[in-house]
Parts: C-alpha cells; structure tokens; sequence
C-alpha cells in the first residue's frame, strides 16, 4: 500500500496488523488531537496578526503606510499582493507539520505496539 505526502511523491508504508485496545485508541486519538491543537493555534495567532495588524499600522502609521512602493502605497502592497502568498504559505506549512504529526504517531504507535508484543512473547514463554 502507499501513502502520498503533500507533494504527490509516493512512498511504501510498513504494513503490520498492530491490534489497539480501547484506551491504546483513546490516548492516540487526544495525542493526535492535542498536538493539531497547538499547530492550528500557532497557525492562527500568525495569520490574525497578518490579518488585524493591517489595520492597525494604518492607524499607527498612516505616513509609512502611505509610502510608494512599485506604484502601490505600502498598504496596498501589503493587502493585495503580499497577504495571498503568506496565507499559501501558511496552509503549506499546516499541511506539512500536520502530516508529520500524523507520520510521528504512528512511528510512536509502532514502537510501543513492537515493546507491548516483544513483552508479551517474553511473558509467555
């Protein structure tokens, strides 16, 4: 089976039958669920910046603002031509360190899934 990262490139995944109790499930999912937290809030505090801080250097900084900047004053600038690629931006690197997330738990899952089996072959012997 393959899995696709972000740029389309295919790559091979470790296939293993790795059997998850209720609680193993639980703590995965609130792993999973917290650490997207933290990079959706980080995501956000950057683009509400970039989002209300327009406004609020017109209002702090109307002269500099009003600056000829390639035929655009410095807030049209900012608004029109460099607001799209930071949101592009943005989203690239969501989806980026949302895949890693997704990449690292799993590899954490399938390490501590190898220990559980390796204790339980050990126990049973």
């Amino acid at each position: 089976m393959a899995e696709f990262s972000a740029q389309g490139k295919a790559r091979t995944a470790d296939i293993r039958a790795v059997h998850l109790t209720e609680a193993e499930q639980a703590r995965l999912s609130r792993e999973a669920l917290t650490r997207q937290l933290q990079l959706s809030v980080r995501v956000a505090i950057i683009f509400s910046a970039a989002l209300f801080g327009l406004p609020i250097l017109n209002w702090l900084a109307p002269g500099p603002m009003n600056w000829n900047v390639g035929g655009f004053t410095l807030t049209w600038l900012l608004l029109a031509v460099l607001f799209y690629p930071l949101t592009w931006v943005l989203a690239g690197f969501f989806i980026r360190e949302s895949d890693k997330i997704e990449h690292q738990i799993t590899v954490e899952n399938r390490a501590d899934s190898g220990n559980v089996n390796q204790k339980r072959t050990e126990g049973s012997r």
